[in-house]
């Protein structure tokens, strides 16, 4: 397929796009081109911050010379219209819902092209259930778990790598400038209500980081009025146990709740310990893991009120305690490393609407966020000498700004700042300060079946510079259940301060590093009907200036920015509910993702830890008070090294389980993992759990 690569400024090589496409999409594809092509960019931010700015003061007059449209005829309902990202916050919502118990039919349809998927967490059945194990059943996305229960756990969405992609907990940004990447395993699970995953590159919204997506965890809102509460257990194999309590307030003026939770595992599973010979199985013998053991507590306070006129007040402060054992890989365990986590977030949210209606809104939003982390080699066993790493992180920030939306259009203009520091004991003190200003635009261009959204953001990093970030979108709603969604954003994440500064063991630091950026465009169609849904996507992300460590001398490592990628693939989601209490999900993903840093023997190759096909499965029945469920999951084999010389092999797990529900206050089950007992590596070393068997129980009151 012969491609345009004649493009200038931030787009170039990105827009490589087939010379022949059918309406709606090459309207906007052609002026992408043409803004780009002729660097029209330099002036292009500008003319969106005076439009965003200008645009509801026409929208005023319109609305009174305008009757709104008939919603018999309307593709839209205007009591279900939400703008999304009206102050830089996670606020996306479309219908995709998916659930996980059971596809959500009738959802909430909205104007955005934004492509994104909503885990619903139901939490009336209790389940032993991980975030990573939630996150890999997604369309689009790879989870990589480095052994189980409490380690290292890392998202890739689209191809991209574990650091560009920004995880959220209600809305509070969880990476650090010391290691962009963020350990799913660290974050909570029992008091989230939903996850929010956004596909594509939108560092127009969220800044450096957002080159693959973000990821929003959303925490439990208790709508029943008065005091409730619950509590819930689980415990199995390997003397796993995962226990949490929680209270919740909720009046007319005012909500409060409190949740904490513990989780332990002793993580001693059986696996087949290959000696570090993959190909030859005569030197293979049963092994059992070792200082594999978790200890983890968590705890949190969130309240809202609405006292003051036209305003809500809220905030909320979250911890975070772990303990826990570094087994190293199986060809070179190490039997007393150990790492200790800690975290603490707090913010406060003032949101007010000046007018009384919901047209205007005017926020402010403080927040603070604390990381520690304590990892201890004392013999030297994961790299030869002795390691003793004190990193604490402490950030600060604030974000104001305003929104304006009605039925036809919004806008909005919000401006954030955030200072983060690192103490590091193997490079001291360092710093880094980050302004932007973001601004959106949406609005139905044809009456109510065409929408368009515009975002731009300009952020300043004290250490990295300027950086300007677009995106444009567009939804065409053929029909009331027929739509079309096509979006082309810019992303960009600035280097960590291990990749700048870090000088320890073999790896020394490279303060001269650019930050990565990357272009996507992505289009798709999405149909809803009462009883089913499918979304199919087509994606495709170019990365540029990718961060990547070169040997300089003896046994030393530097980052260089030196790498290129192309990351291209289809996404589809399917979701049924033919009656009689069944309910059919499903998810695949091809994604193809090339290394195009034009080295020897690597350009063209699959880069490492992306498997091309993807494919989940759920099938669930619902009774009066049964519910029983099966799930299947197969991967492709994968690379493990950049030249494609070592592969995993393919892979296929299921689980399977059911509910019994004793009355509207106590709820039980059981579950079996992994029933084929499957011996099954994310990372060639870290061999993850076999067979595992798990009893839950949840009470309410």
């Amino acid at each position: 397929m012969k491609t345009d690569r004649s493009l200038v400024g931030p787009a170039a090589g990105f827009f490589s796009l087939p010379q022949r496409r059918k309406a709606p999409d090459v309207i906007l594809i052609r002026f992408i081109q043409v803004v780009f092509r002729r660097r029209f960019y330099r002036v292009f931010p500008y003319i969106i911050c005076l439009v965003s700015v200008l645009w509801p003061s026409f929208m005023v007059v319109e609305s009174e010379t305008d009757s709104p449209p008939d919603k018999s005829k309307s593709t839209i309902d205007e009591a279900d219209f939400s703008f999304s990202e009206k102050d830089g916050r996670f606020e996306y919502r479309t219908g995709i819902s998916v659930t996980a118990s059971r596809p959500d039919i009738s959802s909430v349809d909205t104007q955005l092209p934004a492509f994104v998927t909503v885990i619903q967490l139901d939490g009336d059945l209790p389940r032993f259930q991980t975030l990573p194990e939630l996150l890999s059943s997604a369309v689009g996305v790879t989870v990589r778990d480095f052994g189980g229960l409490g380690k290292l756990s890392t998202i890739s969405i689209r191809g991209s790598s574990a650091n560009q992609v920004i995880v959220l907990l209600d809305g509070i940004r969880i990476n650090t400038a010391s290691n962009a990447g963020v350990d799913l395993s660290s974050l909570p699970l029992d008091t989230i209500e939903k996850i929010e995953i956004l596909r594509g590159a939108d560092s127009a919204v969220f800044g450096s980081g957002a080159i693959g997506g973000v990821v929003n965890l959303v925490s439990r809102k208790e709508s029943s009025p008065g005091w409730s509460g619950s509590g819930s257990l689980s415990y199995g194999s390997w003397n796993t146990l995962n226990t949490s309590i929680g209270a919740w307030l909720n009046h007319e003026k005012y909500r409060l709740s409190l949740t904490a939770g513990i989780k332990r595992t002793d993580g001693d599973f059986p696996f087949i310990n290959d000696s570090g010979t993959a190909f030859n199985p005569d030197d293979d013998f049963r092994d059992r893991r070792s200082n594999n053991d978790m200890d983890a507590y968590e705890a949190a306070v969130r309240f809202q009120s609405k006292a003051l006129p036209n305003s809500t007040l809220s905030g909320n402060i979250e911890g975070f305690y772990a303990d826990k054992g570094i087994p190293g890989m199986t060809t070179f365990p190490s039997e007393y490393a150990t790492q200790t986590d800690r975290r603490l977030t707090a913010n406060l949210r003032l949101e007010t609407r000046p007018f009384g209606d919901d047209t205007h809104l005017f926020f402010v939003e403080p927040h603070v966020k604390y990381l520690g982390m304590d990892f201890e080699d004392p013999y030297g066993e994961q790299t030869g000498v002795p390691i003793f790493t004190r990193q604490r992180t402490n950030a600060s920030g604030i974000r104001a700004g305003w929104s304006y939306s009605d039925y036809r259009a919004g806008s909005g203009l919000s401006f954030h700042y955030d200072s983060e520091s690192l103490n590091d004991n193997f490079f001291g003190g360092v710093s880094r300060d980050a302004f932007a200003v973001n601004t959106r635009f949406e609005h139905a261009v044809v009456k109510d079946s065409v929408w368009a959204s515009a975002h731009l953001r300009y952020d300043r990093l004290s250490d990295t510079g300027d950086h300007w970030s677009p995106k444009l979108g567009l939804r065409w709603f053929i029909t009331d259940r027929l739509s079309i969604k096509s979006n082309a954003g810019y992303g960009f994440r600035a280097p960590s301060f291990n990749e700048l500064y870090l000088e320890a063991g073999y790896t020394t630091g490279n303060p001269d590093l650019k930050p990565e950026n990357a272009v996507s465009f992505d289009a798709g169609i999405l149909y809803e009907a009462r009883r089913w849904r499918v979304e199919s996507a087509w994606f495709r992300i170019d990365a540029d200036d990718l961060i990547q460590y070169q040997l300089v001398a003896g046994f030393r490592y530097k980052p260089f920015n030196i790498g290129r990628s192309r990351s291209e693939g289809i996404e589809i989601d399917i979701s049924v509910n033919p009656g009689g209490g069944f309910t059919l999900s499903g998810s695949y993903t091809y994604d193809r993702a090339i290394d195009r840093s034009g080295e020897p023997n690597l350009d063209g190759k699959i880069i490492p830890g992306r498997p091309e096909h993807d494919l989940f499965t759920r099938l669930s029945w619902t009774g009066q008070n049964l519910t029983v469920w099966t799930e299947g999951h197969y991967l492709s084999g994968n690379y493990v090294t950049r030249a494609n010389t070592k592969k995993l092999d393919n892979r296929l797990t299921g689980n399977a389980g059911f509910n019994w529900n004793f009355g509207p206050h106590l709820q039980t089950g059981f579950e079996v993992k992994n029933i084929t007992a499957s011996e099954v590596v994310d990372v060639r070393g870290f061999p993850l759990p076999g067979r595992a068997f798990f009893a839950s129980a949840k009470i309410t009151f």
